[in-house]
C-alpha cells in the first residue's frame, strides 16, 4: 500500500480506500487517521462520512470481532466484544451523529437503507441509546419491513419492535417464489426467537438455495435452529464448512438451560474449556466463565482468568475473572486484576460490586485499614443493605463494636431486613443498650418472619421491654408446635425444668472459665455479659 501511495496523488477517495484496507488489517488507529484525511479533503462526501461512521463503530469492538472484509451491513457482535471505556463510547456517539446527519439528506432508497441499519447498530451498541434504537428500528421497518439486516439487529439486541408484519411479508414473498436467502433466514430467526423452532426449520427446508454459498448459509442456520431447540443429535463436526464453534456455543447454552444435575453442568463447562483449548476462541472461554461463575464452579475456570481478560475487553470479563479468583482464594491476583482494569470502565468507575471485592481481598490479605476505608467509602456513597452489612461484617471481625454503633445510628435501619437487624441488636445489647432497644422497636413494628419471632420476643425480654412485647406473644399460640417456627408449647413444670437447666449450664461454663478450661469471650457469651465488664 505504501508503494501505491507513493505513485498516486492522494485525494479523498484514496485516503478512504487506504482507511478501509487498514481496517481490514485490523489497524484501527491508522484507519482513523486516513479517514480523517479523506474528510479534510471532502467534508461532505457521502462515502467518506459513511466509512467514517463504520470505522468509529468498529473502533468500539474487540480486535477479534473486526471484519475480514469491509461489510455493507454490520453483523451484531457478541456483547462480550463491545468495549465500554470512554473512548469507545465516544466513537459510537460520533458515529451516531454522523449517521443522523446523513439521514437528513435526500438519500436514495438503497443508501437510506444502509444508513438506517448502521444507525440502529450504533444505537443498540451504546447503553445510553437502547430505547432510541428500538424507536428508530420500528420507524425504519415501517418504511421497509423486509430490511433483513435490520431484523437481525432487532432480534440480536432484543429491541422492542413488532416483527409480525415483516414475517408475514416474507412468507408472502416465499409463496410467490421470489424470497431472498437473507429474507428466508430473517423469517426463520423471527420464528426461532418466538419459540417456534419447527416453523423455523420448515421455512429453511423449503428454501431453494441458488448456489453453494447459499447452501452453506442455510445449512448453518438449520444447525443453529437444531442447537437452539435442544436437538444436538445431528450437529456438525469441526471439519464442516460452517461456523462449527458458534454452533457448539449455542448447543452448550441450550443444554445448560435443560441440565438437571451438577454432573451435567460440570460436563458442559469442561466441554467449553476443551473447545477453547482447541480453538483459542475468546467467546468460548467467555461462555465457560459465565456459566461456571453462575453455578459456583470457580475452580474450573480460575486458571484461565488472565486469558479471559487479555482477549475480552469489556468489563464483564473483569467481573467474571475476579469472582473466580476471589472464590479460589487468589486474593492478590484478584485485587490486582480489578485495579489494573479500571480504564475499561466508563469514567474509570469499577462500580460497587468490584469495589466490595477489592475490600474483601484487602481484608483477607490482612490489609485491614485499606479494606475498612474502601468499605466505608462505599457505604457513604451508597448506604445499601449490602454495603452496610459488608462493612459491619468487617467491624465484627475486628471486634469494633463502637464503629458498628456509629454506623447504625447514621443509616436508615428501616431499610435493613429483620434477620440482620435482629443480629445487630443482639450484638449490641450489652455494649449499646439504647441503640439495641431502638433497633428492637424497629423490628417489632416490621413484618417479622415466623422463624424469627421467638428470637425477637426473647431479645425483648432480655432488654427489659416486657411491657412492649404485647401482641407478639399472641402469635405464639398459633405458631406453637409448627416445625419451622422454633416455638414449642410448654407447661409450667416444663418451663421450670428448662430454667434450671439453663442456670446449671451457665454455672458450669463459668466454673470451667475460672478453671482456665475455656476462653473469656466464650464464657461471656453464655452468661450474657459484655467483655468490657470483665476488664474494669
Amino acid at each position: 500500500m505504501n508503494e501505491i501511495n507513493s505513485r498516486i496523488e492522494p485525494n479523498a477517495e484514496t485516503y478512504r480506500l487506504f482507511a478501509i484496507v487498514q481496517l481490514i488489517k485490523r489497524d484501527v488507529d491508522s484507519a482513523r487517521v486516513n479517514i480523517l484525511r479523506s474528510l479534510e479533503a471532502s467534508p461532505h462526501s457521502y462515502a467518506s462520512l459513511l466509512t467514517s461512521a463504520k470505522i468509529d463503530f468498529f473502533s468500539a469492538l474487540a480486535p477479534f470481532a473486526l471484519p475480514s472484509r469491509f461489510p455493507q451491513w454490520p453483523e451484531p457482535p457478541d456483547f462480550a466484544a463491545i468495549k465500554e471505556d470512554d473512548e469507545s463510547r465516544a466513537r459510537l456517539s460520533n458515529a451516531i451523529q454522523t449517521l443522523r446527519k446523513l439521514l437528513e439528506r435526500g438519500l436514495g432508497r438503497k443508501n437510506r437503507k444502509t444508513v438506517q441499519v448502521w444507525l440502529v447498530a450504533c444505537l443498540a451498541s451504546h447503553p445510553d441509546y437502547r430505547e432510541e434504537a428500538s424507536r428508530e428500528a420500528e420507524k425504519f421497518l415501517a418504511d421497509d419491513s423486509l430490511n433483513s439486516a435490520l431484523i437481525f439487529w432487532c432480534l440480536a439486541r432484543n429491541l422492542e419492535v413488532n416483527l409480525l408484519t415483516s414475517l408475514r411479508e416474507i412468507k408472502d414473498q416465499a409463496g410467490r417464489g421470489d424470497v431472498s436467502v437473507d429474507a428466508a433466514i430473517a423469517a426463520a430467526a423471527i420464528e426461532l426467537n418466538s419459540g417456534n423452532a419447527p416453523s423455523a426449520r420448515e421455512f429453511l427446508s423449503s428454501y431453494s438455495a441458488k448456489d453453494k454459498a447459499e447452501e452453506r448459509l442455510v445449512a448453518f442456520w438449520k444447525y443453529q435452529v437444531s442447537a437452539s431447540s435442544g436437538d444436538t443429535t445431528e450437529l456438525p463436526t469441526e471439519h464442516a464448512d460452517i461456523d462449527y464453534v458458534l454452533i457448539q456455543r449455542v448447543a452448550a447454552e441450550t443444554e445448560w438451560s435443560a441440565a438437571q444435575s451438577d454432573d451435567e453442568k460440570a460436563a458442559i463447562v469442561d466441554r467449553l474449556i476443551k473447545l477453547y483449548g482447541e480453538t483459542s476462541d475468546p467467546l468460548v472461554l467467555f461462555d465457560a466463565f459465565r456459566l461456571a461463575v453462575q453455578d459456583g464452579r470457580w475452580e474450573a475456570v480460575a486458571d484461565y482468568a488472565d486469558n479471559l481478560v487479555a482477549s475480552i475487553p469489556n468489563t464483564e470479563a473483569i467481573r467474571l475473572a475476579s469472582i473466580s479468583l476471589f472464590n479460589t482464594q487468589r486474593y492478590t491476583k484478584c485485587r490486582d486484576l480489578i485495579l489494573s482494569g479500571t480504564s475499561r470502565f466508563p469514567s474509570g468507575n469499577i462500580g460497587g460490586e468490584l469495589r466490595r471485592l477489592v475490600s474483601r481481598c484487602d481484608f483477607q490479605l490482612g490489609r485491614y485499614p485499606e479494606a475498612i476505608a474502601q468499605a466505608e467509602m462505599l457505604t457513604r456513597n451508597e448506604p445499601s443493605q449490602q454495603n452496610v452489612s459488608e462493612l459491619i461484617g468487617q467491624y465484627i471481625s475486628l471486634g469494633n463494636l463502637r464503629s458498628i454503633s456509629a454506623l447504625l445510628r447514621s443509616v436508615d435501619i428501616a431499610a435493613l431486613p429483620v434477620p440482620l437487624l435482629l443480629g445487630y441488636a443482639k450484638l449490641l445489647s450489652a455494649e449499646d443498650r439504647a441503640l439495641a432497644i431502638r433497633i428492637w422497636r424497629q423490628i417489632r413494628d416490621s413484618d417479622i418472619p415466623d422463624s424469627d419471632l421467638g428470637s425477637v420476643v426473647a431479645l425483648g425480654y432480655e432488654l427489659g421491654l416486657d411491657g412492649e412485647i404485647g401482641t407478639l406473644t399472641e402469635r405464639f399460640v398459633h405458631l406453637a408446635g409448627r416445625h419451622d417456627s422454633g416455638i414449642e408449647a410448654k407447661s409450667i413444670e416444663e418451663l421450670s425444668e428448662f430454667v434450671k437447666a439453663q442456670t446449671k449450664n451457665a454455672v458450669d461454663v463459668w466454673q470451667r472459665y475460672l478453671a482456665g478450661n475455656i476462653p473469656i469471650h466464650f464464657a461471656a457469651a453464655v452468661v450474657g455479659r459484655p467483655l468490657s465488664q470483665f476488664f474494669h
